[in-house]
């Protein structure tokens, strides 16, 4: 009976050590046996710690608030404002190389000229090491081999006038240090959109401005008689539409994302404004054609043009106020001269040069 009572005494004793000092129980369920990352803080940010063997390879950098016309990490990889660590060592060693191709698909025609852009990539860890390169090709090559290239993340892509390439991104790394990539070329779309006045009358002449939020690049329309205006070849991206002058628009910018084929704007509606129809002539009074006109309001509004066979330049939707005008000719000479418009006016002014 004594040791019995001992037997007993002992078990329920580890029974009591057992419920103070419980283990972890992985359980046999989705994610059993895979350890959970650790939070660590490190310089007064967050920082996820990754463990090997799980499916982040540790490939995404910091991100930072999406600027217009750049690419958002896709959800399953971003962490917001913590990064994945850096394995040691993964950008130290000797320069590496990029080998690839550009295809095109069926009929569609390769270019004779393109250009192969590397730039520090926008996603992947390493960028700060990357080295931003363009390299020209203008015998209608279609496979490449750009080397010492420091270890780095990259975003890679094909320019070609008419064209359009995704960029892709790509990890020049120790282990990997001549990796190989597929660009592929496909055709640019077209954009457009009407414009009329308040009363809804189409306006022809009105100036349209598609300016790129990736690299300040530009094209440039008129509306015509119906109050239509077209941008041909313009690659996918992000952009900034305007009405009139750039440093002086009618209206405010529209920020679009464009994807080709096609996209159509709802139609603009313009508010009434000025106008100035300018003469030049020289000192024995006769006209002066193809001299350089340029003037800006103290309301806004911008002018720039060159004067027809007869002298004239119309400068079309201005907003009313006081503008400063200059024209000048090489043989004929210059003159400035202010004048005050007012909305719905059509201003006449004669600019009398002087050598």
């Amino acid at each position: 009976m004594g040791l019995l009572a001992l037997f007993a005494g002992s078990a329920l004793v580890l029974l009591w050590m057992g419920s103070e000092n419980p283990t972890t129980d992985r359980g046999t369920g989705p994610g059993a046996g895979i350890d959970v990352p650790e939070i660590e803080p490190g310089g007064g940010e967050t920082r996820l710690s990754t463990p090997s063997g799980t499916g982040l390879k540790g490939l995404v950098r910091e991100t930072q608030p999406t600027a217009p016309g750049r690419a958002e990490v896709p959800g399953d990889l971003s962490l917001g404002n913590r990064p994945l660590r850096t394995p040691p060592n993964r950008f130290v060693g000797a320069n590496g190389s990029l080998r690839g191709t550009v295809e095109v698909k069926g009929s569609v025609v390769f270019p004779r000229s393109w250009s192969l852009v590397l730039s520090p990539s926008s996603i992947l860890i390493g960028s700060e090491t990357a080295e931003a390169r363009r390299v020209e090709f203008n015998a209608g090559e279609r496979e490449f081999h750009i080397e010492d290239l420091p270890l780095a993340g990259y975003d890679v892509r094909a320019v070609a006038e008419g064209m359009n390439c995704a960029s892709q991104p790509i990890l020049i790394e120790r282990t990997s240090a001549h990796p190989f990539i597929v660009l592929h070329l496909t055709p640019a779309g077209f954009l457009e959109g009407d414009v009329a006045d308040q009363d809804g009358v189409p306006l022809d002449g009105v100036p349209v401005v598609v300016e790129s939020a990736q690299d300040g690049r530009r094209w440039e329309a008129e509306s015509d008689a119906l109050g239509r205006w077209r941008v041909d070849d313009l690659p996918d991206g992000q952009y900034k539409v305007l009405l009139g002058h750039p440093h002086s628009p009618i209206d405010k910018p529209e920020w679009i994302r464009f994807q080709a084929p096609s996209m159509r704007l709802p139609p603009k509606t313009v508010p009434t404004m000025a106008a100035i129809d300018i003469r030049v002539i020289d000192m024995d009074n006769r006209a002066v054609a193809d001299a350089r006109i340029t003037g800006s309001g103290n309301a806004g509004g911008y002018i720039s043009g060159t004067s027809d066979p007869t002298g004239h330049f119309l400068a079309r939707y201005l907003p009313e106020g006081r503008y400063r005008l200059s024209a000048q000719h090489p043989q004929a000479g210059k003159r400035r001269q202010a004048v005050d418009i007012k909305k719905g006016d059509i201003t006449s002014i004669v600019i009398q040069l002087r050598p």
